[in-house]
């Protein structure tokens, strides 16, 4: 999904490159990308409670560093 995601950002910018107006693809896209950033915020209240959000943002999340825990189970 991830892959495919990427593609269809990289025809938009094309067409918008070429001068050609944004189509109904753009809206696909940001709908599927805030539904994605909620899953991801939820997941991290779930993982680490609220301090869960506080978690810093990185394009694409590094999930290794986010939940990354330590020997007695406790986050790092």
């Amino acid at each position: 999904m991830a892959k495919a995601f990427e593609v269809t950002e990289l025809r938009i910018l094309a067409e918008l490159a070429k001068g050609r107006p944004a189509g109904p693809q753009t809206s696909l896209v940001k709908l599927t990308s805030s539904n994605l950033r909620q899953q991801i915020d939820e997941l991290a209240v779930d993982l680490f409670g609220y301090e869960g959000l506080q978690l810093p943002v990185t394009r694409p999340l590094d999930l290794e560093e986010a939940v990354r825990v330590d020997v007695d189970g406790q986050p790092d």
